[in-house]
């Protein structure tokens, strides 16, 4: 589920495909639209609450499972099919806009996990860089859009996003305030508003 950038709406992706917008005023179903298939493991908001992501479990042609990424105005327009991944484990995976909008990032759950860009107006591939090495959860992007912690089998990770090159891995020397946690098999992840901490 996902909240509206203000504060009004929530959206609840449910088993079927289907995305629900729900009114937080007076608790009332406003519309849905049909998604996916299959369930929606995730669902993202643009920032100025323009465009919707979703990522959900999809049949292709050839009656494949997989998780497809999709592009769609708030009304529930379609405006791109991005990607279709098979061959994932467990349907994991993460979707996100950049804080900036312009932007969509995908990571998914592989024996080799994949993490891709897109343009969020067109949903095009953006070919300057992908992270193919490391198998991945979820992921958060610091609110200045410089860094993005990564999650994954082989704990969090820190990348470096320069425009036109590559991601740059970080070391991953965080402080942990609550040393019982373990650094490995966290399930999700989020940069504090300040992007000093992740929770």
């Amino acid at each position: 589920m996902e909240f509206t950038p203000n504060g009004k709406e929530i959206l609840i992706g449910d088993s079927s495909g289907v995305v629900h917008f729900w009114n937080l005023e007076t608790w009332e179903k406003i519309r849905e639209f049909k998604a996916n298939t299959n369930q929606i493991t995730k669902i993202a908001v643009s920032p100025d609450g323009k465009q919707i992501l979703t990522l959900g479990v999809d049949i292709n042609s050839d009656k494949t499972p997989g998780l497809a990424a999709k592009l769609w105005d708030l009304s529930g327009k379609p405006i791109a099919d991005i990607d279709f991944f098979q061959n994932t484990i467990g349907f994991l995976g993460d979707v996100s806009f950049s804080p900036n909008g312009k932007e969509i990032a995908i990571v998914i759950t592989k024996n080799q996990g994949t993490f891709k860009f897109y343009d969020s107006s067109s949903g095009k591939l953006i070919p300057r860089s992908t992270t193919n090495s490391l198998s991945g959860f979820n992921f958060s992007y610091s609110p200045d859009s410089k860094t993005i912690a990564f999650n994954g089998l082989s704990g969090i990770k820190l990348l470096n996003y320069k425009a036109k090159s590559d991601f740059i891995e970080l070391p991953a020397d965080y402080e942990k305030e609550i040393n019982q946690m373990k650094q490995k098999g966290f399930i999700d992840l989020q940069y504090s508003a300040d992007g000093k901490k992740l929770l």
